[in-house]
């Protein structure tokens, strides 16, 4: 393999088996190539890769359902997608998708336990939805109205934070193994029989995501190398039930802030081993090392992964709850003598 001008490791074809930070800002910011190789749509066959993926489409029957997009616009599930080359396409379903659908086929704790045994699929998994959520907002204008020229959502994001993740992504096309000291923070928990089955969120700034899939939900920090969890564990570890998707989306919340404590980042990066074998690893940062938490500064956070589903609800008052959330003063995990909510 060779290194070529924006720091991309190309094969003797010249395919690019693994993007440069250059190459992939370059990459994002352009809705007519394929957002895993590079083709562009002008020399191959392109089609259509569901944002959220088909199998959980089919499951929870949300094709014709509606999704609200970031500045509020609603739009189809089944039209949720971005193109990419038809090749790429097929590798994705083959390698990421029909395996970890597989893994969700059984009841909520083999699939845990399932999940368990498979940390670098789940990962993977989850840094492809997180990637495909937000290239897909370069095709999301900020305000819906076409009069106002607010430009993309995908404009404002930094794309070079997110070059690891995408890499990570992509690892299905380019066959690159990913250490396990690369793999991230991720929180699994038994859901609650209430509210919509599905659900899905992102914490763009700090890398967090979170999913639920029916009984089971999910939420993850991508690039801390596991440092985040040490921080909050305990906390968490108050948590003695099943998760309403609100306490979900707290949690997720709080993992998001834990990774923005981190003062030493990790150090992410791709090299080849001979002509053939890539592999993903990183440095982690020196334990120990998170900042103080600033409780509004939290509570601003609870508030923006937790507002819609409180303004939406039936709660009385959700307004000056969303007003105590965004001071700190008030949150959804545990009652004022620290026992678990459970209701």
């Amino acid at each position: 393999m060779e290194i070529d001008a924006e720091g991309s490791l190309t094969n003797a074809r010249g395919e690019v088996r693994h993007f440069g930070r250059q190459a992939f800002v370059s990459l994002a910011r352009d809705t007519n190539r394929c957002f895993v190789c590079g083709a562009s749509n002008s020399y191959r066959t392109f089609n259509y890769e569901h944002v959220i993926p088909d199998w959980l489409l089919r499951r929870f029957s949300l094709h014709s359902r509606r999704i609200t997009l970031p500045n509020g616009y609603q739009t189809m599930y089944g039209g949720y997608t971005l193109r990419c080359c038809a090749s790429c396409n097929r590798v994705l379903g083959e390698r990421v998708e029909d395996p970890i659908s597989r893994v969700f086929e059984g009841d909520t704790h083999s699939t845990i336990r399932n999940l368990k045994r498979a940390p670098t699929l789940l990962y993977q998994w989850l840094c492809l939805l997180f990637i495909k959520i937000h290239l897909k907002d370069r095709e999301i204008r900020v305000d819906p109205d076409a009069r106002n020229e607010l430009g993309q959502i995908g404009e404002i994001y930094d794309w070079d934070g997110l070059h690891h993740i995408h890499s990570v992504a992509r690892a299905a096309h380019s066959g690159a193994t990913i250490d396990h000291v690369v793999l991230g923070t991720t929180f699994l928990t038994e859901m609650r029989p209430d509210g919509e089955p599905f659900d899905f969120g992102s914490l763009s700034e700090y890398s967090t995501i979170l999913v639920r899939i029916g009984p089971l939900g999910i939420a993850s920090v991508l690039n801390d190398c596991g440092h985040v969890g040490p921080m909050v564990s305990g906390y968490l570890a108050g948590i003695s039930g099943s998760l309403s998707s609100i306490q979900l989306r707290e949690v997720a919340a709080r993992l998001a802030y834990g990774n923005k404590l981190l003062r030493n980042r990790p150090q992410f990066w791709t090299e080849a081993d001979g002509d053939s074998r890539l592999s993903i690893r990183a440095r982690p940062p020196a334990p120990g090392n998170g900042g103080d938490v600033d409780r509004e500064e939290l509570g601003q956070l609870i508030a923006f992964s937790c507002g819609s589903l409180l303004l939406h609800s039936k709660t009385p008052d959700a307004e000056e709850k969303l007003r105590q959330l965004q001071r700190g003063e008030i949150q959804f995990l545990y009652h004022d003598d620290g026992t678990f909510i459970r209701d």
